[in-house]
Formats: C-alpha cells, sequence, structure tokens
C-alpha cells in the first residue's frame, strides 16, 4: 500500500515539474 502511494507521489511530482518545465 505505501509503495503505491509513494510511486502516485512520484508521478505528480514529475508531472509538476513537467508542466512547470512547458510554462
Amino acid at each position: 500500500m505505501r509503495s503505491h502511494l509513494k510511486r502516485i507521489r512520484l508521478i505528480i511530482s514529475v508531472q509538476a515539474h513537467a508542466f512547470q518545465n512547458s510554462s
């Protein structure tokens, strides 16, 4: 369960980084 949450958090971090980079 924790592993899944950690993975989701990592994806969100990457998504946020990509969004900021695109902006």
